[in-house]
């Protein structure tokens, strides 16, 4: 529609475009990358003067403005997590994580493995993962070079790509966001593909590119030819099946017919996506839906044995095997230390012991009743099982290890 605009000039294809891109912006917040391509297409493909060409951007930009200040005021948005990033509210911050996460995406979307690994990865493991990102990209860049003189839609897809990457990078790495990047990826490849066979003159007075190409051309093929149709369907059933099993957890929960009264307490849990999804999955399929949710165990991304102490009638200690590593909603510019307290409405949370780094070791929950009290329903999750199990707090001065693999 955009093109339509600038090629016939008429002001209703203006309109269905901004109407898409609201359409796009109102879906997730990633749809902003559309906004990538359309740069990408004023400064390389419009016909237009340079003038016309920077204004035929700035409805898009008013456009933009309108939904972030919309977005706001509802209350939307994130602020202070470890993982999740707003390029405005926190720019420094999110420069970081672009300098992190952009290598690895790039990874993900020309090469392998997927960037999905890199958050289970252990630090030296991340920056490999990162260290091939880089490799690759000089590699492409180089031999990407020569085409880059001859045809202004190769520049369109290069740009494109590139800035579409950067919202991505908002988020922790993830072969999912690579939606808006990999339509420039699929075009410059495939105007490299057709180069490297009917105009292969153009590395003619590059030799290092030149040099490269051949390798290039046939790893890129395997990958993007030949394994990627075959590793689609395991993609896609290694999501599925975890949705099932996540699923099928929650659904058999042994909940009482009055959990909406109640508060559920959570022993321990696979990974953080059993509980997080344990609202959503219960509401979207009609089923009563606790008042509250508290959970005890790290809830980091792959599960870690830990100890659950009975220090009085009200509260308990945990110690997971390795700490609280994982932090969704706290960054590290807002670390804890021993002796801080969080309060929520039915249970005071404090740190009785933590890392240099502000990373909680130890835990304390104090609950405003008793936990033998019937109000609370305890659970614990049987891996062998799949499935959440009744669970009693132990008496008061013992100690239960919970292995996440029993």
């Amino acid at each position: 529609c955009h093109i339509q605009w600038r090629e016939e000039g008429r002001n209703e294809w203006l309109t269905v475009a901004l109407f898409s891109l609201g359409i796009s912006l109102l879906a997730k917040e990633s749809g902003i990358a559309a906004c990538a391509y359309l740069f990408a297409y004023a400064v390389f493909l419009d016909p237009g003067r340079l003038i016309t060409r920077v204004l035929s951007v700035l409805p898009y930009g008013g456009a933009v403005v309108v939904w972030r200040l919309v977005y706001r005021m509802l209350g939307h948005g994130i602020s202070g997590s470890a993982t999740y990033t707003d390029p405005l509210l926190s720019p420094v911050a999110f420069v970081q994580q672009v300098f992190h996460r952009a290598p690895v995406l790039f990874l993900g979307q020309w090469g392998l493995p997927p960037s999905d690994i890199h958050i289970v990865l252990p630090p030296s493991g991340q920056w490999l993962l990162w260290g091939g990102g880089l490799l690759l990209f000089a590699v492409l860049a180089v031999v990407f070079a020569p085409m880059f003189r001859y045809d202004a839609r190769i520049r369109f897809w290069a740009l494109g790509m590139g800035l579409s990457l950067l919202p991505a990078c908002a988020a922790f790495p993830s072969d999912r966001l690579l939606l808006w990047p990999g339509i420039g990826a699929f075009g410059l490849l495939a105007q490299y593909l057709y180069a490297r066979s009917e105009r292969r003159e153009m590395w003619n007075q590059a030799s290092f590119a030149r040099a490269f190409a051949p390798l290039v051309t046939i790893f890129l093929v395997l990958v993007h030819v030949v394994l990627a149709p075959l590793l689609l369907p395991t993609r896609i059933l290694a999501f599925a099946t975890l949705g099932d099993v996540i699923e099928e957890s929650v659904v058999t929960a042994p909940l009482p017919d009055d959990i909406e009264n109640r508060t559920l307490v959570i022993a321990n849990a696979p990974n953080v996506f059993f509980t997080s999804y344990f609202f959503v999955v219960r509401e979207a399929l009609g089923m009563p839906v606790p008042a509250r949710i508290r959970t005890l165990s790290a809830n980091n991304l792959m599960p870690e044995p830990h100890t659950i102490t009975r220090i009085d009638e009200r509260s308990v200690r945990v110690r997971p095997e390795n700490g609280f590593q994982w932090f969704l909603v706290r960054d590290n510019a807002h670390p804890f230390a021993f002796g801080d307290k969080v309060y929520l409405s039915d249970v005071t949370i404090e740190i009785s012991d933590a890392t240099r780094d502000g990373k909680p070791l130890e835990v304390i929950y104090r609950f405003d009743r008793p936990l033998d009290d019937p109000h609370f329903v305890w659970l614990v999750y049987r891996a062998r099982r799949g499935q959440y199990a009744p669970f009693l707090p132990p008496p008061v001065g013992q100690t239960f290890t919970i292995n996440p693999h029993s």
